[in-house]
């Protein structure tokens, strides 16, 4: 914003001085908003004065040499209109000349905060003048809105304390021993002791009504009321009452409180404004990233926080909590964010908190995950977290959703947390007594084979996720060696190996066994759970639902092509024929599905995990057929 000190400097064609440079520091730092060009004979003329707009430089021109009685009281009229408006009165004379005024004039003006200052210009420069001006006004409100769009990024979190006016007041109360308040028109602030308001706010009310001090309710009641200042029509006021005087150090005291706490009132409504605006600003930035508009987001977030969305690619987490924890939640995430994330709170969810993490390539990107897990540690209860993996900036909605399965899903975890369905082992949301009883059930007659148990335990995993060359290859052992134990457990199970949901069932089994140091279930069933049940727990069914909703909202025939593959054993050569396609057909499929859903089909944990994710949401049968009644039913 241009100032009158600032004026010579910035329009050196206005040749600008101060007719009194040792009494000009006042005036320096004063805001100037425009410049108002008036002759010097419309003085005389009679008519009044057009109204002068606040901070203007009034630029007197024509004004005589010798200023005579006439001129004099011209001048004084003209000073009297331009009080509390114009900032500075300019007198212009020919170069050379000498500006000659009477000391009165001169007092009226240091009495009424007007400066002076005397023009040589040679030519009439002042509509250039004005209009740089404007444009400085222009570029300085541009900059102090990107100055404060800074701020907000550097502001302590005590600005944003609401607590902070009723410590202070509570600070006031009990240091003088007297009862204080600050309020404004529409109602109570702060106070202190509670009772203060309903005993202060008569008072205020009176001095409102009457625009004079107030008279205390009692004789021995001493009271005083301090003005914050006068904000966009507010009028906040600090008032103090006891029974007994006040000294002159505490009046000092109250005066300095009373800026206080007129700072503190003000800086929390500007800090709100501009917190709004921000917010609300990236409110839209988020809203266009889940649109896919990333170029329009790019722009917008560039003046916000510049490069934040430069990267190419990007997570999302969804953190949601109760209306109890909410606002502590997003205040933590807001902090947590700070310039390495983009934290909008979502606006079809009350309490629910969406963080935009963008991946800046070579860099470490664990530390915001890692934060926020803690965070949901240390809050407990009722605060959960969702999280997607890794998507192009274009697909954030999918990321959203991802997110948001992830989420679903977290709510029926013990540590309420869900960073990715892909990422997250279905073993480790079985009900693991329960999961171990089913297990201990199922492998109970190899189990007491004690000579063969433990060559069984480590050996029928690979031999049942592999062919028996490439099983043998793995163990060690002869291909003959690995068929005969595949044989042993068949008999000894009564199940047909060949079947993939019966090996896929057996292997689960083994690898929930073999986690436990020690065999033996932690209780006693009478009816042991079984496969079925363990499947039907609503975390499953969370888990499930996030793994493949991707491939859910895929076009192509994916789930389809899935259902079939696995029915048929993992035989693409079947599952061509009975879809009526090609197996190049069917491959390219299995390949889009693993991209989508994060597991690779040729391992038997992708396997195993498609084929129950199926069954939960899509109904596949994971019984084989003719399969006898077991613990796996």
């Amino acid at each position: 914003m241009p100032t009158i000190g600032s004026l010579p400097t910035d329009h050196p064609e206005a040749h600008l001085a101060f007719l009194s440079p040792q009494v000009s520091t006042p005036y320096r730092d004063v805001p100037v908003t425009g410049l108002f060009v008036l002759p010097f004979a419309r003085l005389h003329e009679g008519r009044p004065l057009e109204p002068v707009p606040a901070g203007s430089v009034v630029v007197l021109t024509g004004a005589p040499g010798p200023f005579r009685g006439r001129d004099l009281a011209a001048l004084d009229r003209l000073l009297r209109h331009m009080a509390g408006h114009a900032a500075v009165l300019v007198f212009t004379t020919s170069h050379g000349s000498r500006l000659t005024l009477p000391h009165a004039v001169r007092d009226l003006a240091d009495e009424l905060a007007i400066g002076l200052m005397a023009s040589t210009a040679p030519a009439h420069p002042w509509p250039s003048i004005h209009e740089k001006i404007q444009r400085g006004r222009v570029v300085a409100a541009e900059r102090t809105a990107a100055q404060m769009t800074a701020l907000v990024k550097q502001l302590p979190a005590q600005l944003a304390d609401h607590q902070a006016m009723q410590r202070i007041v509570g600070w006031l109360a009990t240091s003088l021993s007297a009862q204080v308040m600050v309020s404004e028109p529409g109602g109570v602030q702060a106070a202190s002791p509670t009772s203060a308001a309903e005993y202060l706010a008569p008072l205020v009310i009176r001095q409102t009504l009457t625009s004079g001090t107030p008279t205390p309710p009692a004789r021995d009641t001493h009271t005083q009321l301090f003005p914050l200042g006068v904000v966009r029509g507010r009028e906040p006021v600090l008032a103090v009452a006891r029974d007994t005087p006040f000294t002159s150090q505490e009046m000092q005291l109250l005066r300095h409180a009373a800026k206080l706490l007129g700072l503190v009132d003000q800086a929390q409504r500007e800090y709100g404004r501009v917190s709004d605006a921000t917010g609300a600003a990236r409110a839209a930035v988020a809203e266009l990233l889940f649109k896919s508009e990333v170029a329009a987001a790019r722009r917008i977030m560039s003046r916000l926080t510049p490069g934040l969305l430069s990267p190419p690619n990007a997570r999302v987490f969804v953190i949601e909590a109760d209306t109890a924890k909410s606002d502590q939640v997003r205040e933590r995430c807001d902090r947590l964010g700070a310039d390495q994330a983009l934290v909008v709170p979502d606006p079809s969810l009350t309490g629910r908190t969406l963080i935009v993490h963008p991946i800046q390539p070579g860099v470490d990107t664990e530390d915001l995950p890692a934060q926020l897990v803690r965070l949901v540690r240390e809050l407990g209860p009722s605060v959960w977290l969702g999280g997607s993996s890794v998507y192009a900036m274009g697909l954030l909605a999918d990321a959203r959703q991802e997110a948001e399965g992830a989420l679903a899903l977290a709510r029926h975890l013990p540590d309420s947390v869900a960073l990715s369905a892909q990422a997250t082992e279905l073993i480790d949301l079985l009900h693991q007594p329960q999961a171990y009883a089913w297990a201990c059930c199922l492998l109970r007659p190899l189990m007491r084979e004690t000579a063969d148990w433990e060559q069984l335990r480590d050996t029928l995993p690979i031999a049942l996720s592999y062919p028996h060359t490439e099983a043998a290859r793995r163990l060690g052992l002869h291909r003959n060696t690995v068929t005969r134990y595949l044989s042993k457990a068949s008999a000894l199970l009564r199940m047909d190996l060949a079947a993939l949901t019966t090996r896929t069932a057996l292997a689960l089994a083994l690898e929930i066994v073999t986690r436990r140091e020690e065999a033996g279930p932690d209780r006693f069933y009478a009816t042991p759970p079984s496969l079925l049940s363990l499947l039907s727990a609503p975390e499953i069914a969370a888990w499930a639902s996030s793994l493949l909703a991707p491939a859910l909202q895929d076009r192509r025939p994916l789930i389809l092509t899935a259902d079939a593959w696995v029915t048929h054993d993992a035989h693409t050569e079947q599952t061509a024929q009975v879809l009526g396609v090609s197996q190049g057909t069917v491959r390219s499929r299995l390949r889009s599905l693993e991209a989508l859903i994060g597991r690779e089909l040729t391992s038997p944990a992708g396997t195993r995990d498609l084929l129950y994710a199926l069954h939960v949401v899509n109904g596949t049968d994971i019984l084989a057929p003719r399969a006898p009644l077991s613990c796996a039913a």
